[in-house]
């Protein structure tokens, strides 16, 4: 299971270039400063790694969930992406509670770290459909 939340923050471009080609995705400032955030909150993260040549990644235990954490800069926006580990708990109608609760905690650090604008998708590919704001999906 995935959930996505885009959002916009004021990180500086970290992005790296050489010749012409992108060497190092933007967005790593950006993914260590969620992952600070959930390690404030008491969150137990591996450290953040670069996900093939476009985005960071790191894991992490959540409200008693594993998840992934994908982050892409897509200025002027980033996406993050929670994805759940285990095909045993995404197969439960549990697993949607605790992913929810896994995904207002990393919502939270989204907007400790400074993120605003928040939208939130249901699914992976749940970009082309109407979404709402964190805030009404949460409120639920």
């Amino acid at each position: 299971m995935k959930r996505i939340i885009e959002f916009e923050a004021d990180f500086a471009d970290d992005q790296v270039e050489e010749n012409g080609e992108v060497t190092q995705p933007g967005g790593r400032t950006a993914i260590e400063a969620v992952r600070e955030a959930l390690v404030c909150q008491g969150a137990r993260t591996s450290e953040v790694d670069q996900y093939s040549f476009h985005s960071w990644t790191f894991s992490a235990s959540l409200s008693g969930n594993e998840v992934s954490i994908f982050l892409a800069d897509l200025r002027p926006k980033y996406v993050l992406t929670v994805e759940q580990h285990g095909l045993l708990e995404q197969l439960t109608g549990a697993s949607k509670a605790v992913l929810q609760a896994a995904l207002n905690q990393t919502r939270k650090a989204v907007e400790h770290a400074g993120g605003k604008n928040l939208r939130y998708y249901r699914t992976y590919d749940a970009a082309d459909q109407p979404c709402e704001t964190i805030n009404e999906v949460m409120s639920r």
